[in-house]
């Protein structure tokens, strides 16, 4: 009697051993946060120019396994999915942080919903996490030179310099952003009227009212009987 109870207890213990080895608790992938931004904003926003680039930077953690993959997911307003893509462990920055491009051709005007889930190597998933955004009109693609005009304001001799012509202008537009590059060429004449020479003048990010500064190199100060901006460029990045 003695050896047989001594035998169930040894079973006992080893029953209870084994389930703590079996039943070792894995740790899943987490996300913390993402977030959102695109070719036309630096910054997070719902809203995202149409064919924009847009930017998704992501942080996960895992306490005993890296994560591995992460499933991308983009629903339109009517809960349909219109792109998938399942991002590898190579576009990891600093350890935890994930970042991705997807195209901007990929999605056209609408409200949509992107979520995120990540996987370690044994295929234990994180949380689901989920951000909405809005795809709308690039009001850069409405610009036209009619929207811009150039103005010069006031012009004479650089510092006393009897070659040197400093024109200061300012830009008018009525573009609903602002214009990533003016470069206006200018002419200075004399009283005939004559070319006497040319300058340019460039502005960067250009809201209506930034003023600039250009220089043009002439034979004689005292020839200079007028300045114009005779064209202009201009640039979306």
């Amino acid at each position: 009697m003695e050896s047989f109870l001594r035998f169930t207890l040894i079973c006992l213990f080893l029953t209870i051993f084994s389930c703590d080895i079996s039943e070792t608790v894995e740790n899943n992938p987490e996300i913390s946060d993402f977030s959102i931004t695109s070719y036309s904003f630096d910054s997070y926003s719902e809203t995202v120019y149409e064919g924009d680039d847009i930017y998704i930077c992501v942080t996960i953690a895992d306490q005993d396994d890296d994560p591995e993959s992460l499933d991308v997911v983009i629903t339109d307003s009517a809960g349909s999915s219109v792109y998938t893509d399942s991002i590898s462990s190579s576009l990891i920055f600093d350890e935890t942080l994930w970042k991705f491009t997807i195209s901007g051709d990929e999605l056209s005007l609408g409200s949509y919903t992107i979520e995120l889930q990540a996987f370690d190597s044994k295929e234990n998933g994180s949380n689901t996490i989920s951000k909405s955004f809005s795809v709308v009109d690039n009001p850069k693609d409405d610009v036209t030179a009619g929207d811009i005009s150039v103005v010069v304001d006031s012009w004479g001799a650089l510092g006393g310099s009897s070659t040197t012509l400093e024109i200061h202008y300012h830009i008018d537009h009525i573009a609903p952003v602002s214009i990533d590059i003016i470069t206006t060429q200018f002419e200075a004449y004399d009283i005939v009227p004559n070319s006497l020479g040319t300058g340019e003048g460039s502005l960067n990010d250009v809201e209506t009212g930034d003023a600039g500064v250009a220089n043009i190199y002439v034979s004689s100060i005292a020839s200079v009987d007028d300045v114009q901006a005779t064209s202009f460029s201009f640039e979306f990045y």
